[in-house]
């Protein structure tokens, strides 16, 4: 292989030195020739020679890189473990993986999988039962004009807690999904002090 003179250390012939090569090559000279009169090594010069003789391809083919440490079915049951506890911790994730790799490796692959940390949407827990109710109601006033809703009073409240409260928990997502129910932080009830300020206006 070719010396860099910057570095010392050996590198890959660039494209321009195996076309030389080649060139050299049908012109009658000897693999020993080829190397005095180029930057390219005697077993260097039998390899690409080798190459273009039987692919008729000057440069190599891609090296495969390292083999990723989780493979496609690992990754498929990461996805998985992921979906059904979006709220757990990476630790949690990784010892569920039950496989020899880093929270980092578990991290960075979820991340390429779409999967990023996010703080969790804070919204008021409503179950199937509510939610129907919810949707039957503004179905019902879809058609409702301006005079009727004119004649309406709407309300707006604010929320003051008094006391300690718990921190906000994190969720592993993709982007455009924080409203989706599994990856919501459900708020309940609980034993702070809550003082309600509300106004309506039509």
């Amino acid at each position: 292989m070719p010396i860099d003179q910057n570095t010392g250390k050996r590198r890959q012939a660039t494209e321009t030195e195996r076309i030389t090569v080649i060139e050299k090559h049908a012109e009658g000279k000897n693999y020993r020739q080829i190397a005095r009169e180029t930057a390219v090594s005697k077993s260097e010069a039998q390899r690409i020679m080798k190459r273009w003789e039987t692919t008729k391809i000057i440069n190599p083919p891609p090296r495969p890189g390292f083999k990723p440490k989780l493979d496609e079915r690992a990754r498929r049951r990461l996805h998985r473990i992921n979906e059904q506890n979006p709220h757990a911790p990476l630790r949690d994730i990784t010892a569920n993986l039950n496989l020899n790799v880093s929270e980092r490796t578990v991290g960075e692959t979820l991340r390429r999988m779409n999967f990023y940390v996010h703080v969790a949407r804070k919204k008021p827990f409503l179950n199937y039962e509510r939610k129907r109710e919810r949707l039957r109601w503004a179905r019902e006033r879809r058609n409702w004009n301006n005079f009727v809703w004119r004649k309406k009073i709407f309300v707006d409240e604010m929320k003051l807690t008094i006391g300690q409260g718990g921190g906000r928990s994190l969720v592993r997502r993709p982007p455009g999904t924080a409203l989706e129910d599994r990856y919501l932080e459900p708020s309940f009830p609980d034993d702070k002090t809550t003082v309600m300020f509300a106004a309506g206006f039509t």
